[in-house]
């Protein structure tokens, strides 16, 4: 197999585990509960950590050299990353701590569009999973 796809499979596969593990971080909010002060602090905490760990993930993705079969693909890859971003970004925003209130809209938004992120990003490396394999079989 060419060195450019091992290594691009290589980041590809570090960078699934960095999003897998700040997925696995975002916590259960339930948008009928009421949360004290001292919750909503420790949730925006947590999604703060979620989003600086989603961001580092997307900037590396960004700066990734990207084999030419594969450049379509890595952009569905890049915009599913963009969408934990966003996703968590809309959660986090979603908590006023001040007034120990919950957009329960926002909320919702935040967390419907990390889930289409989760869809992008697993569609993208199966696609990009399938081009390499079948390139290195020829």
């Amino acid at each position: 197999m060419d060195k450019e796809y091992i290594e691009y499979a290589s980041k590809l596969n570090e960078f699934g585990d960095m999003i897998h593990d700040a997925i696995g971080m975002i916590p259960k909010i339930n948008p009928d509960n009421e949360y004290t002060e001292v919750e909503m602090k420790s949730l925006k905490q947590i999604l703060d950590i979620v989003s600086d760990k989603n961001q580092a993930t997307l900037n590396k993705i960004r700066s990734m050299i990207v084999p030419d079969i594969i450049k379509k693909e890595h952009e569905k890859l890049t915009n599913g990353v963009q969408s934990f971003v966003r996703g968590t970004k809309l959660m986090n925003d979603s908590l006023n701590i001040n007034l120990t209130e919950l957009n329960k809209t926002q909320l919702l938004q935040g967390n419907a569009i990390l889930q289409i992120g989760v869809k992008e990003v697993e569609n993208a490396v199966q696609l990009i999973g399938d081009i390499i394999i079948a390139k290195s079989k020829s």
